[in-house]
This record gives structure tokens, C-alpha cells and sequence, in this order.
């Protein structure tokens, strides 16, 4: 059943976007075992990543960095545009240059074309302030922005998460933004995008109101490790580098975005660091054009 929607007014002034992610957390959590402050951080951080992907088309992907969150360390989030999302958060270390200067950064990247940066300062204990400020920066727009994750008491088991997005595309706000934006600022997001429906959660709020879903999907975690992606990371080490790793009897490696372990042996290694460098040699024997 459909989680994530993209809906707007007739006249196209708004959107609002919204998710219940709570399934989509829970597996993150499952994956990473993080703690209460972890988890919020990157939770929070899927959740809008999510929202986001809802404007993308395609191959598109938007990738999420919250450096210094919570004064603790780097979370990432990658989502794509059929709605999944995969993430991994680190605790940095208290000298980490990171914690300095928080900040959000925001890359979209459309195929082999050069991603669109953007940066703004992120608010360490506000995620939701932190995406505000990126559309009011980077965007040039007033947005409303809630991410909430709830908790059971003892902080281990994940009760929501979810998260809306309002986001006006004209200066001038209609008589209908502005209602709906006022529901939207108090509203429980937990009754509210928790539906058994399968409709989008604000055309029950507006039954009135001519609405146009421009995207409906189911939002989910999903990690795309694979062992060839794991192989081309090795050679993108370098031969050097590579060769070193021969010394070894067996390579560990682990996905950040699912904790998948991959193990090569010292011969799986040598076939690769043949392969790189017979690629190598022929790039420097191609004629140039």
C-alpha cells in the first residue's frame, strides 16, 4: 500500500509532500542497531530524503549529509526516484573537523550529468529546521518542513517516523495554502499519515478541495550492494593500493548501507589487480582522437 505522496492544489501554487516511513526506519534500524540519538539523527535524515524523492524522475537520486548532527557525527541518506532510500550514520570523533561547522548538503545527480550541490548550515539539533533553511537558502522558498521519530519508553523499538513538506512555488499564498499550511503546523502527523487507506492522508482533511496527485509510490529501505559494486570499489583504490592487499590471505569488506560483509580472497584480488592494469595499459595505448 502506498506511503509516500506528492499532491497539489489545481492551480499548482503547492505542493505537499508526505510519508509514513515508519516501516522504512524500522529496517534501517534493524541494519545499523544505532542508538537513540543515532537513529533519530538518521532516521530524520531518510525520512526527508524520501519526501524529496518524490521530485525526482527517472535514474535520478538525491543524496542527503548531515555533518555534525547532534554535535556527534555524519549521517547520509540516499534516495532514489521509486522511493527507496538507504542510509549508514557515523560518530565522528570529538576533534573531527566536521563538528566545527554543521552543515547540510544536498546532491542531485541525473545520470552521467554533473550533480547539482547545495550546502546551508545545518541546525545540529533540528532536522527539521536544517531543511527550512536549505529551501529558504537553495531554494528561494518559505517551506514548511516536519520530520518526527517516536519511541517506546526504554528508546529500542521505533513507534513512527514520518514527515511532511509544504512547499509554495508562487511569493503569494493563496487562501488555500494558508489553511492548509495551518493544519499542517499543528497537526498529528502519527494519526495523520498512519492510513489504511491508501489515499493520500490530506485529501480527508480537504474533501472539498481539488487536489492533483502527481506521485503516489511505496517508499521502503533498499540497499544496492552487490559484489561487482564491491569489486569496482577495490579497483577504484588503484593498483598500488590493490597490490598491497595481496599480502593478505582474505580482504573484509562491509557495505555502510546495509553492514553486508563481502570477503575476497588473495586470488580474487590478484584477478582483479590483473584486470585493472590490463585496462591501464590499454587506455594509455589508445590512440588519441
Amino acid at each position: 500500500m502506498n506511503n509516500l505522496f506528492h499532491i497539489t492544489d489545481a492551480d499548482k501554487t503547492f505542493s505537499v509532500l508526505t510519508v509514513d516511513s515508519t516501516d522504512t526506519v524500522r529496517e534501517m534500524q534493524r541494519m545499523h542497531k544505532l542508538d537513540k540519538d543515532g537513529a533519530t539523527a538518521l532516521s530524520k535524515l531518510l525520512t526527508a530524503a524520501t519526501l524529496m524523492s518524490t521530485m525526482l524522475v527517472q535514474e535520478e537520486t538525491i543524496t542527503l549529509t548531515a555533518e555534525g548532527v547532534l554535535d556527534k557525527g555524519t549521517a547520509v541518506a540516499i534516495a532514489a526516484a521509486d522511493g527507496t532510500v538507504r542510509g549508514f550514520y557515523d560518530a565522528d570523533e570529538e576533534d573531527d573537523a566536521k563538528r566545527q561547522i554543521p552543515m547540510l548538503k544536498v546532491m542531485r545527480r541525473a545520470g552521467l550529468s554533473e550533480p547539482r550541490m547545495s550546502f546551508c548550515a545545518l541546525t545540529p539539533d533540528s532536522m527539521a529546521e536544517s531543511f527550512k533553511e536549505y529551501y529558504r537558502a537553495c531554494e528561494q522558498m518559505q517551506a514548511l518542513c516536519r520530520l518526527e521519530t517516536e519511541f517506546s519508553e526504554d528508546g529500542k523499538e521505533i513507534l513512527f517516523a514520518g514527515g511532511v513538506f509544504l512547499l509554495p512555488w508562487t511569493k503569494t499564498k493563496s487562501e488555500l495554502m494558508e489553511r492548509v499550511e495551518a493544519f499542517l503546523e499543528t497537526a498529528d502527523l502519527k494519526a495523520l499519515l498512519q492510513t489504511d487507506s491508501g489515499e493520500a492522508p490530506l485529501l480527508k482533511q480537504f474533501p472539498d478541495e481539488e487536489f492533483l496527485i502527481r506521485d503516489e509510490k511505496i517508499a521502503a529501505y533498499h540497499c544496492t550492494c552487490s559484489l561487482e559494486r564491491m569489486e569496482r570499489g577495490l579497483q577504484s583504490i588503484g593498483a598500488m593500493a590493490l597490490s598491497e592487499l595481496l599480502e593478505d590471505e582474505f580482504t573484509e569488506m562491509h557495505c555502510r548501507f546495509c553492514d553486508q560483509k563481502y570477503i575476497f580472497s588473495r586470488e580474487s584480488i590478484k584477478v582483479l589487480l590483473e584486470e585493472l592494469e590490463a585496462a591501464q595499459k590499454a587506455a594509455k595505448e589508445e590512440p588519441l582522437q
